[in-house]
């Protein structure tokens, strides 16, 4: 009596990690039921071969791990009974041991490239535990497939049995035909695909001849209803959040009012809500994770049938576009082996009817779709982090747009005397003394420093005692009637007192006075002692105590400067200037005058404009110390007050 089995994990053989070699390797749908269902019969008939040719009592075929299958023992026959499987499924320890022997084998065979065998001794079911006899020798057979060993194949036979080169020979001969099996599991899978290929090619030729998408949608539902033998084929798009049915198979016209359509719609919206496959009805053994929600269906099913129904979403570029929804007989359900042929059918529909749908929109239609995919981005789920930026941004641009802040003319300043003098010698001399240093403070009328008049006092006695001896000869003339003599004294007189009356003034002006309160600025006066110095030699600066701030205003702000300075409210501060050496002091200007021309610094025009200190000026402002003025101008906004150089800037470029 002769027993044999599969192995529970039925691996598919495709799958090792050395893809594009063997036909295992390449070939597609071997990971499915029905290809291991094929490898394990397989395997069982060729152990069967084995253990004939061989005489051998047990055979065991062990298949390599891959990438879609679980390595181990694959197959088992026993033609000695199934006592002696029982004994063997039971010992691990031996079964470990063929297992290495198989994979010995199949490493041997690869690094050879030819076919042979291995074999060794073992014991089976024995009684003794020291020193127990070998009661089988195991042979392990490689299986090939163009250069790679898939596993092994390893035949018990009893000892008694002698080693025969002929039953060997047979045995690798049996094994080679492992390759031709995968062979023609390929090309068997090869023609399965051709023909899910050729169907659909079919199926879209006969659809392209549709004018629009629901005339394309019904020609498609048509050929699936003739293909798959449904009793009602139906096509939904996506319009906003649902599923709308565009083609039903034997109906010209659909009227959405009909229960048949909505109960249809309604199966449609289950399935987009999954967004994956939906059968009904479901098989009872399924897992909890494969199983679906099919009320709707359900309800289809029971109002309209009894039937069985299959639901495909339709996706374009992994959008789901539409639903898909074809219905057989309850008696004749849809086979397993048919839904991988329709999910393909599934792929091409969606994209073929959505873009023909596109095309066939309008202008209006267009506009419309455009906005609600820009309404579904802005707010879907996707893109998060962008969308957070994307409304921190626009919350930034609405805050910087509508935000009032104050508009400001920005500019450099500089404080200055409000009135100075520069004082100089009133004529040329000599120095005589200074009374003052840069820094002290005077009063109007006080002298600083007086010339040295000795010179012009001795010149103004000679000619005072010259004018006064001329005007007694004049006398003397005019007595004795010499009236020629008395005329030419008289213009001799005349010369001398404009002389003698400018050594009067000079010596008059030789005290150098304050002509303003203030205090003195400039060099120090006493190296000119006893120089000589000159009218145009400038001496000392006296400047008064209250400071006015010069602004630099840019020629493109003037004209809200000057807007400020035409205000008649005379109380209310026009700007505030911060010095740089206290820049956290700020002091309050009212603007005075403006200076008609303008000046080039620095590469720019600017205008001059005064501002005098709103109240007392603090003791600590400096004449000279320069800073940074602003300029109230009215109200305006961030955004404008930033965009407003760029737009000046293209205005000046692109004007004409």
């Amino acid at each position: 009596m002769s027993a044999s089995t599969s192995a529970s994990t039925n691996p598919s053989l495709p799958g090792r990690s050395t893809p594009g070699g063997s036909p295992a390797a390449q070939g597609s749908g071997a990971g499915a039921p029905g290809a291991q269902q094929a490898l394990g019969e397989y395997l069982q008939g060729l152990l069967e071969r084995l253990c004939a040719l061989s005489r051998a009592q047990v055979g065991m075929a062990f298949i390599r791990p891959g990438q879609q299958r679980a390595g181990g023992l694959a197959a088992l026959h026993a033609p000695g009974g199934e006592r002696l499987a029982e004994q063997l499924r039971a010992d691990a320890q031996l079964l470990a041991r063929l297992s290495a022997l198989a994979d010995r084998a199949a490493s041997q065979a690869e690094q050879t490239g030819a076919l042979g065998t291995i074999s060794e001794s073992v014991t089976v079911n024995s009684g003794s535990l020291y020193h127990a006899q070998a009661t089988h020798r195991a042979t392990a057979v490689p299986l090939m497939a163009l250069g790679q060993a898939e596993g092994a194949c390893v035949v018990l036979t009893p000892v008694a049995e002698k080693a025969n080169d002929l039953a060997e020979k047979s045995l690798l001969v049996a094994a080679e035909g492992f390759e031709g099996f995968l062979w023609s599991q390929r090309a068997l899978a090869e023609a399965e695909r051709t023909a899910r290929l050729r169907e659909t090619l079919e199926m879209l030729d006969a659809a392209q001849r549709g004018a629009s998408a629901a005339s394309m949608a019904s020609l498609f539902c048509d050929e699936l209803r003739r293909r798959f033998g449904c009793s009602r084929v139906s096509v939904g798009l996506v319009q906003g959040h649902d599923i709308r049915a565009v083609a039903i198979s034997g109906a010209d016209t659909i009227d959405r009012r009909n229960p048949a359509v909505e109960a249809l719609e309604a199966a449609m919206d289950e399935c987009a809500d999954q967004d994956i496959e939906v059968v009904f009805p479901q098989s009872d053994d399924l897992a909890p994770a494969e199983r679906r929600v099919v009320r709707a269906h359900g309800e289809l099913s029971r109002s309209f049938g009894p039937s069985s129904i299959v639901s495909l979403p339709l996706r374009v570029d992994g959008d789901l576009v539409g639903v898909a929804v074809l219905e057989r007989d309850a008696d004749d359900p849809f086979p397993a082996g048919s839904l991988g042929l329709l999910r393909l059918v599934a792929e091409f529909i969606g994209p073929a009817v959505w873009t023909r749908r596109l095309a066939d929109r309008g202008i209006l239609a267009v506009s419309r779709d455009r906005v609600r995919d820009l309404g579904s981005a802005i707010v879907g789920p996707r893109h998060t982090l962008l969308k957070l930026v994307g409304v921190l941004a626009l919350l930034v641009f609405v805050v910087l747009a509508a935000l009032p802040i104050p508009d400001i003319v920005s500019a450099d300043a500089e404080a200055q005397p409000a009135s100075q003098r520069a004082l100089t010698p009133p004529f040329q001399g000599y120095l005589a003394w200074v009374g003052v240093k840069p820094g002290d403070l005077v009063t109007t009328g006080q002298v600083i420093a007086r010339m040295d008049t000795t010179d012009r006092e001795a010149n103004l006695l000679q000619l005072e005692a010259q004018y006064a001896a001329q005007r007694s000869q004049r006398e003397t003339s005019l007595s004795r009637g010499q009236m020629e003599e008395a005329e030419v004294l008289t213009q001799g007189l005349n010369e001398l007192q404009p002389q003698i009356d400018l050594l009067k003034y000079q010596i008059e002006r030789a005290s150098i006075r304050a002509p303003i309160d203030g205090r003195v600025a400039g060099a120090d006066l006493e190296p000119w002692l006893d120089a000589p110095i000159s009218p145009d030699t400038p001496l000392v600066r006296i400047v008064g105590e209250r400071s006015v701030v010069i602004l630099r205003v840019p020629e493109r702000d003037i004209g809200a400067a000057q807007q400020r300075l035409n205000n008649d409210d005379a109380e209310e501060i026009d700007g505030t200037f911060a010095p740089r050496a206290r820049p956290d002091d700020r002091i309050d200007l009212r603007l005075v005058r403006v200076n008609p021309q303008a000046e080039a610094i620095q590469g720019g025009n600017v205008y001059l404009v005064e501002a005098e200190i709103a109240g007392d000026s603090p003791a600590w402002l400096k004449p000279g110390m320069t800073g940074r003025a602003r300029v109230r101008s009215g109200w305006t906004t961030p955004l404008v007050r930033l965009a407003r150089p760029l737009i000046d800037r293209a205005q000046m470029a692109w004007w004409w």
